[in-house]
């Protein structure tokens, strides 16, 4: 399979209490990204779900049958990804097929710039 990248546009987060029915009794949380595809990809293009730190180290990152990434991180990590989404623009949902790892980027940014 190729690499991937998809631009996001907006997003949905998901957040399961202890008596949520979900496919995978571990996952504490996941964000959708949402982008401009035409099925059978969009409009979710990209997803990663949290777990536990123990739990997330045993997750693989993966394609699904849509072609859609599917990544996994420790829940300690989605305040940093929240932030990401709320304050960089563009930002671009990246599978490289090699290492078999979804990641998020931004744009270019100059040196030095401050958030505003």
């Amino acid at each position: 399979m190729p690499n991937l990248s998809y631009n996001v546009i907006a997003y949905r987060v998901h957040f399961y209490g202890r008596s949520q029915m979900t496919s995978d009794k571990y996952k504490k949380a996941a964000i959708f990204f949402i982008g401009n595809e035409e099925p059978p990809i969009g409009p979710v293009v990209a997803r990663i779900s949290f777990y536990s730190s123990d739990i997330a180290e045993s997750k693989q990152d993966s394609v699904d049958a849509r072609g859609r990434p599917e990544g996994h991180m420790a829940i300690d990590e989605i305040n940093a990804i929240l932030d990401m989404l709320r304050y960089e623009k563009p930002i671009r949902v990246f599978w490289d097929d090699a290492a078999k790892r979804l990641s998020l980027e931004t744009g270019q940014e100059p040196v030095g710039e401050q958030e505003t």
